[in-house]
């Protein structure tokens, strides 16, 4: 990438600003992607991926490299290999990790407490496995596209199945199962986000699933606060103060006081759209 647009470089990093903005011959000075391409028959650019472990998750550019580095570094952990998987919306961060002791695989909330302290939110893996070799090329690097796909949150061998006691928490249940799409059994202990892997699309998910149940008090709050099965549905049974739409913005009026025809013609549909969408945030908040 070339052209008058191009950054000046990246912030306090002159041994990343080198290597990723060099001087081409013709070209002066560039930027290099990190994207693999080629030459069509045709002339066009296919893509074909990336020649390093960058990728992009909800917006972010996540080096999978620096999570397995620190992975790597954490106690117990012989080495890692992470991933993005699923589509979409059910895109999440997953990470394959080979413990030094098979039989004695570490905490995964241990793992992630350990990556808070030295990466953003957005670059913790939020399921994990345990495996005995990872795949790899060839060449003896790191294949990721050989890396599985994890159906489910792992669960460590010390926390057994709280069945849900009653319909409250079995609907809550069933509630983050169709949210995380869990084939196995959620017990009423789950944390939402540490045991089984939730983030905040599939929290709004779990939410919206509990509405259609009958409980339309829920919200996306209540769920971060309580966290498993068994909490969120002693939260459902206290009564909650229902939540007010914040009001239509206003069209600007002129010296007569008649609304702004100009206005109307040019953000009413948006102002139409604007609306649900803000009463829809507050009621799931």
């Amino acid at each position: 990438m070339a052209g008058p647009g191009l950054a000046r470089g990246y912030h306090r990093r002159d041994d990343l600003t080198t290597a990723k903005f060099p001087q081409h011959p013709r070209f002066g000075r560039i930027y290099r992607t990190g994207d693999l391409v080629r030459w069509t028959e045709s002339g066009d650019l296919e893509y074909l991926g990336r020649i390093d472990g960058q990728t992009k998750l909800r917006g972010y550019r996540i080096e999978l490299a620096a999570i397995e580095t620190h992975l790597s570094g954490c106690d117990g952990v012989r080495a890692a290999g992470c991933r993005v998987q699923g589509a979409g919306a059910d895109q999440l961060l997953a990470a394959h990790v080979v413990p030094v002791v098979p039989d004695m695989p570490p905490c995964i909330e241990a793992l992630q407490q350990s990556l808070r302290q030295s990466l953003p939110a957005y670059m913790v893996p939020s399921r994990f496995a345990f495996v005995d070799r990872l795949p790899t090329t060839v060449g003896g690097k790191l294949d990721r596209k050989a890396l599985p796909e994890i159906e489910s949150a792992v669960r460590a061998a010390r926390d057994p199945v709280v069945a849900p006691r009653d319909d409250r928490e079995r609907a809550v249940a069933q509630a983050f199962a169709r949210a995380l799409r869990l084939s196995g059994d959620v017990s009423a202990e789950d944390d939402f986000f540490l045991d089984l892997g939730g983030e905040s699309l599939s929290a709004v998910a779990a939410v919206c699933a509990l509405r259609a149940a009958g409980y339309a008090a829920a919200t996306v709050r209540d769920l971060y606060e309580t966290r498993t099965a068994a909490a969120m549905a002693r939260r459902l049974r206290s009564p909650h103060t229902e939540s007010t739409s914040p009001p239509r913005p206003a069209a600007p009026r002129s010296a007569d006081g008649r609304s702004s025809a100009r206005w109307c013609n040019r953000c009413g549909w948006q102002g139409k759209w604007w609306s649900r969408a803000a009463q829809l945030a507050s009621s799931l908040c």
